[in-house]
């Protein structure tokens, strides 16, 4: 790795910190300045704008969560490997592999996250680049579903309609649990994952 690609990654790793860290007001190229210990000409240096170092980041977010979700969903059986998908995406048991390091590590970046999405809803930008998260999770729950019915491990069901409502179920419980934190049922939400899976989609 490069000085330069180093510097510049280092300065996302500082903003993912400040995100999760603070309010939106408070997701400042000054604050990222600050956390990685640099000048904040340096920011402007390698992010014209916030609103690219904002963009940015939330590449960079996508490209480590890819990375992760491939360990953590390494299962042959379709069933289990949906279970670990699902499971991920929720980030929300820590003793998982690939989970968070805590309860309120898994808060904050959920609050980080929903604060991304919210903008994404005016900036054609960050739309964009949500969309491009939002299809690969999508295809590789499908995927899953998919080989599971090819294998005879899943019931005959509509893989893309399945996709659909287990996708926006994980992503409203990311969204409570951006909102309510510790009171969101998040232990609720997967067992009715590994319910949903077990009990009506395997075959």
């Amino acid at each position: 790795m490069t000085d330069d690609s180093s510097t510049r990654e280092d300065l996302l790793e500082a903003a993912k910190t400040v995100l999760v860290d603070s309010e939106y007001e408070g997701f400042t190229t000054a604050a990222v300045a600050e956390e990685a210990d640099r000048n904040q000409a340096l920011i402007h240096y390698y992010f014209d704008t916030k609103h690219d170092l904002v963009i940015e980041l939330f590449e960079y977010l996508q490209k480590e969560t890819a990375e992760e979700l491939a360990a953590a969903a390494d299962e042959d059986d379709p069933a289990d490997r949906l279970v670990a998908l699902l499971s991920f995406l929720l980030w929300a048991d820590p003793t998982e592999p690939g989970g968070p390091a805590s309860t309120e590590e898994a808060i904050e970046f959920k609050r980080g996250l929903l604060w991304l999405d919210a903008q994404a809803a005016y900036d054609p930008d960050l739309r964009e680049a949500t969309a491009v998260d939002l299809e690969y999770f999508w295809d590789r729950v499908e995927a899953t579903i998919r080989e599971g019915i090819e294998q005879g491990v899943f019931r005959d069901v509509d893989p893309a309609a399945t996709t659909a409502l287990l996708v926006a179920a994980v992503d409203g419980a990311q969204t409570w649990g951006a909102i309510y934190g510790a009171d969101a049922r998040d232990d609720l939400v997967l067992d009715a994952i590994e319910t949903v899976v077990t009990e009506w989609l395997r075959a």
